[in-house]
């Protein structure tokens, strides 16, 4: 698995990174201002209905130190199609909180995030780690970020089905002005997830002579294994009267590995 073996000899690395960056001299930024945003969402479709509030606050604790926090709620009521065709609506409340902290040394940007979104059946924990650095009289910007996610899976109704799954997610980019009126960006991202990666209500439909209705169902099948690498080039040229011009080219490469179907799947 190329992309896990890269992932997994790239946390050394970036260390390395990281450290090399702070030795960067450089005239200090400044981190952005304080901030407080209230949002509420709401949407109707597909026989679903999903409302609730959001709140985002920023505080500076010093010139070089500012913390995040944020929640987000959404209740959601009546379900998919997957879990409609096998069980009844329901309705349920997810909950999301983060919290982040900033570090600025000279030109460079660090922070640390702590997530948990926490529903019935789901519980998303991870964490990040992303450093950023302003170089060459500011006309470049250099990214890099460190992504682990947790994740335990249930399902409503079954007290006994319980799984995980991990995430690892590694991105670098640079930010590039041109000229006075043109800016270009690289990103690129490489993925790894592993354990059980599939919707834990969806089934398979199957002839069976064996039982009244003539119809079984049982899980499905899916591979436990994704890696997937995406890239994306793209450039900004900024127009008279106030518009821009905007172009990317974008790719990605997904990879999975996993169980064979059973034999009754045909």
């Amino acid at each position: 698995m190329v992309v896990t073996n890269l992932l997994n000899n790239s946390v050394k690395l970036f260390a390395a990174i990281c450290l090399a960056f702070t030795t960067l001299m450089a005239q200090a930024a400044v981190l952005d201002p304080d901030r407080a945003d209230m949002l509420y969402h709401s949407y109707e479709g597909g026989g679903m209905t999903i409302d609730g509030p959001s709140v985002m606050l920023r505080k500076k604790a010093s010139e070089s130190v500012a913390i995040t926090a944020y929640y987000y709620m959404d209740s959601i009521s009546s379900a998919s199609v997957d879990v409609i065709s096998t069980a009844s609506p329901y309705t349920e409340k997810r909950h999301e909180g983060q919290i982040g902290v900033e570090y600025l040394y000279d030109k460079t940007l660090m922070s640390l995030n702590l997530r948990q979104s926490n529903e019935d059946d789901y519980l998303a924990q991870s964490f990040s780690i992303n450093v950023s650095q302003d170089t060459f009289g500011d006309l470049t910007n250099l990214n890099l970020g460190l992504s682990y996610g947790d994740n335990e899976i249930k399902r409503n109704g079954d007290d006994i089905f319980e799984e995980q799954s991990e995430q690892y997610r590694i991105r670098a980019g640079i930010n590039q002005i041109l000229t006075r009126n043109l800016t270009a960006s690289l990103n690129v991202e490489a993925i790894a997830d592993s354990g059980y990666l599939n919707n834990p209500y969806r089934t398979v439909r199957y002839v069976d002579s064996s039982i009244p209705s003539g119809v079984g169902y049982q899980a499905e099948v899916y591979p436990e294994t994704r890696n997937s690498f995406a890239a994306k080039l793209s450039a900004s040229y900024f127009l008279p009267y106030r518009a821009a011009l905007r172009c990317f080219f974008t790719t990605a490469i997904l990879t999975t590995v996993g169980k064979s179907p059973p034999a009754m799947l045909k």
